[in-house]
């Protein structure tokens, strides 16, 4: 799996995010996002890179393993 993108919904984010890196890391999964919608962030986490960046809604996003496709946030939320 090339990408993953998880919306967060709930309190108990804390302990699913870290068994969520786990998971992915070790599944081959190169880059994946978290949506969460309480806070207006949208966290993304590139492995091949060893690279995270914050975005907020307003934000436009270059996807790390696909350097041609840009997501602009503030079209689509």
């Amino acid at each position: 799996m090339d990408i993953f993108i998880y919306i967060r919904w709930g309190r108990l984010f804390i302990v699913f995010y870290l068994e969520l890196d786990c998971k992915y890391r070790t599944a081959g999964v190169k880059e994946y996002w978290i949506v969460d919608y309480e806070k207006n962030l949208v966290l993304v986490y590139d492995f091949q890179n060893e690279d995270g960046d914050d975005y907020t809604f307003s934000d436009t996003i270059q996807v790390g393993i696909y350097p041609d496709l840009v997501i602009d946030l503030s079209s689509i939320i």
